[in-house]
């Protein structure tokens, strides 16, 4: 599923201005192409790649939670810091250039929760 619209606003030719670890969640912080900033916090992540994600230019957010990601990113794993269980209860959330079809930054985690900063 691709995601055009947060709470109503585009995520078109935004940015991700900050990337926060904070224990088991994510906090990016996002500026619309209008400059209103959202908090956007994934919880329960269990991985994140970023590919230079802050300052570039985001069309869109893409999630994903179909079997086949679960089996790659299940293949991927050398380790056991990842259990199944989370793998299962997790989806692909990957922010999108404005330039490409490549991911800037892709989280795996449960949930996403957006709200505007006051």
């Amino acid at each position: 599923m691709i995601i055009t619209h947060l709470l109503d606003i585009s995520l078109a030719d935004g940015e991700i201005i900050k990337i926060e670890h904070m224990n088991e969640n994510v906090k990016i912080t996002y500026k619309t192409w209008n400059d209103q900033i959202l908090l956007i916090q994934f919880t329960d992540y269990i991985r994140m790649i970023d590919n230079r994600s802050i300052g570039n230019d985001i069309e869109h957010l893409k999630t994903d939670n179909n079997e086949d990601f679960r089996t790659e990113f299940t293949d991927s794993i050398n380790d056991d810091l990842v259990t199944e269980e989370e793998i299962k209860d997790s989806k692909k959330y990957s922010f999108i250039s404005s330039w490409g079809t490549n991911s800037l930054l892709t989280i795996y985690a449960k949930e996403i929760q957006v709200s505007k900063k006051q």
